[in-house]
């Protein structure tokens, strides 16, 4: 068993797909989630006087994110190459890609970036982003190949990197210590498992082998860039310039092709569902750690997830976190149940992408068409209820759908672009009563219809008066004379604190102005706050829950709550 796991990412390799899953394979606090790096950087300018170090074998900054890393997390990926560690002990993996398809990547990745991304950068950072948008990927090779940044794009600089951090500095300083032999001495000394992007579903499915995961059918990709088939093409002259400059990175993407060969086998695709279940799902559902409440059991999604064909958390950590359905159209779920009872499966649907994708969505238990019994949640879109009788400790629920979207497909604003199809916030089941009755109330149903009793509003309902007095309390933290910080926490509810001390994104801004004003951002409020790291004047960092408390002090908002 190893002690955590660590993924050195190296951009433009499905990484982000990569870290999504992996973070799935452990509870929400025990996982590194992206912007922890920022976050730990502040904390040491604010801890350490004078100016950022530079990057190296000898930073005291990067070494102790590494450290702080390793230590205090089980599952740890980003792109800083102090993550990576000599020691035996972790799993620890990267993931290689063609040099040429990867910078080809790089073009299409800097092309779809607002000018809000790129107007903080440094000015040649800044050039080559822009540059991007009207160059050919020949042309750009050769404005730019003598520039600092277009060598450190290269897959060997930061393996090299890697090998400065994690290696004695005797092998670092030695004569045979060139690039490509420290890259290749990193892939060799520092990594378990070297993947290769050409393959992701064979590097997925062996990654799940040797972490005894289920394995994926596939996990898609997200950064997707913007496609310029015209100039997406490396001209030959270009090319020639390109294996010139770059004959390292060749030469180690080769190596890590034959590592992914050797440590594939010829038997990887043998791993499959029915392996899982004999070796490693046991082991995988003891770990998780269900709630007991007066009627069943409940499983969150800040607990691992033990399936497949599921993408990352949103709002990790929160009770409102939720997990898409995705990128293909099967997702399964493992549930630990006790043996040869009759129980009620459930599953809370949070939302879903399109109205398609919940038309068509159907349930199967252990391979068979189960029915299902759909109710309005109160914590969530939808709970669906499911009786079956069990036979093994464990049942196997698929969630089917005929397609998956992007948000774009889907008629959203939204700018990711992986495929999903439902979000499943909750599951678990309780026993089925023995004088259970098929109008019964199931548990956790919202009571907007009661059965026999008449719509909510109706003064002889029996939860009126409950909600009644919890909707008072509601506007009453919203209602003019409410204090700032109340409307604040009200309207941030569900948003993790992390973000909200972060610099805001663009999804976090337009998240802002539809749970506070129900409407899409202006242009100019998206320029001044996505991606900029300003700084008030008493030297406090622009974040996300500033732009929380400059909506709601502005008159848009107070006419709402005048109004309300």
């Amino acid at each position: 068993m190893h002690s955590n796991i660590i993924h050195v990412h190296l951009h433009k390799t499905a990484g982000t797909s990569i870290n999504n899953w992996i973070e799935l394979l452990t509870a929400a606090e025990r996982a590194r989630r992206t912007g922890e790096d920022d976050l730990f950087y502040k904390r040491w300018h604010a801890s350490v006087p004078g100016p950022p170090p530079v990057p190296g074998p000898n930073d005291p900054m990067h070494e102790e994110l590494g450290r702080e890393a390793r230590a205090y997390w089980d599952v740890v990926h980003g792109h800083s190459a102090a993550l990576a560690t000599a020691q035996p002990f972790p799993y620890r993996f990267v993931i290689l890609r063609e040099p040429a398809s990867r910078f080809v990547s790089f073009l299409k990745d800097w092309r779809r970036l607002p000018d809000a991304a790129i107007g903080g950068l440094p000015p040649g950072d800044r050039e080559m982003r822009l540059a991007a948008r009207t160059l050919d990927a020949g042309e750009f090779i050769r404005r730019f190949l003598d520039t600092p940044t277009f060598h450190t794009l290269r897959q060997t600089h930061a393996l090299r990197a890697a090998a400065a951090f994690a290696l004695p500095a005797d092998r670092v300083s030695g004569r045979n210590a060139g690039d490509r032999d420290l890259a290749l001495t990193a892939l060799d000394e520092l990594f378990d498992f070297v993947g290769i992007f050409e393959d992701l579903d064979g590097v997925v499915r062996c990654l799940a082998r040797d972490l005894g995961a289920a394995p994926p059918a596939g996990i898609g990709t997200i950064n997707s860039g913007l496609t310029d088939p015209a100039r997406d093409v490396i001209d030959p002259e270009g090319m020639a310039i390109l294996r010139r400059l770059w004959a390292d990175d060749f030469a180690i993407y080769d190596h890590a092709v034959r590592r992914f060969r050797e440590r594939a086998g010829d038997d990887y695709d043998r791993y499959d569902e029915d392996a899982f279940e004999r070796s490693h799902l046991a082991t995988r559902l003891a770990q998780l750690s269900p709630r007991r409440t007066p009627w069943g059991r409940v499983f969150t999604m800040n607990d691992q997830v033990v399936g497949s064909g599921f993408l990352g958390r949103e709002r990790p950590g929160s009770a409102a976190v939720r997990v898409w359905t995705g990128p293909l159209t099967r997702s399964v779920l493992y549930v630990p149940v006790p043996a040869g009872e009759r129980i009620d499966l459930f599953l809370d649907l949070d939302d879903w992408i399109a109205d398609d994708v919940r038309a068509s969505l159907r349930v199967q238990v252990d391979g068979r068409a189960v029915a299902c019994a759909a109710r309005p949640g109160r914590w969530c879109r939808e709970r669906l209820w499911i009786p079956v009788t069990t036979t093994r400790p464990f049942v196997k629920i698929e969630i089917l759908v005929d397609r998956t979207f992007t948000s774009a497909e889907a008629g959203g604003r939204e700018s990711y672009h992986g495929r999903r199809g439902a979000a499943v916030s909750a599951y678990g089941y309780r026993l089925t009563p023995a004088a259970w009755r098929p109008n019964d109330r199931y548990p956790g149903e919202a009571v907007l219809v009661a059965h026999g009793e008449g719509p909510l509003e109706d003064d002889g309902h029996p939860d009126r008066d409950w909600a009644v007095a919890f909707g008072n309390r509601l506007l009453a933290r919203l209602g003019p004379d409410a204090s700032e910080k109340d409307v604040l926490a009200l309207l941030t509810l569900g948003v993790p604190d992390r973000e909200l001390r972060a610099v805001p994104t663009k999804a976090g801004v337009e998240e802002a102005f539809q749970r506070t004003l129900r409407r899409p951002p202006p242009q100019e409020w998206l320029d001044f706050w996505v991606g900029k790291r300003r700084f008030l004047w008493i030297n406090r960092q622009l974040t996300l829950r500033q732009l929380y408390r400059d909506i709601i002090r502005g008159e848009d908002f107070r006419q709402l709550r005048g109004r309300l």
